[in-house]
């Protein structure tokens, strides 16, 4: 899923948000994609370094393809 899908896909539906099996990936995840929020930024506050917030957006962004083409099957 591109970026510019997912923001659009987050934006129209922050519900699927829930949906994510960890819930404080899927704070990171809002705070970026409603709230507009820089990931620089979502790093400092929970202590997390910015590759490490990459690489659980990665992971839930994986999750929510797999979320949302369960609903398309």
């Amino acid at each position: 899923m591109k970026r510019l899908q997912l923001h659009r896909k987050i934006s129209e539906h922050p519900e699927l948000l829930d949906r994510l099996s960890d819930s404080k990936t899927a704070e990171m995840l809002r705070l970026h994609y409603i709230d507009g929020v820089e990931w620089q930024r979502i790093a400092a506050i929970y202590h997390y370094s910015i590759e490490n917030i990459y690489v659980l957006r990665r992971k839930a962004v994986e999750e929510l393809q797999r979320i949302i083409e369960s609903e398309v099957n």
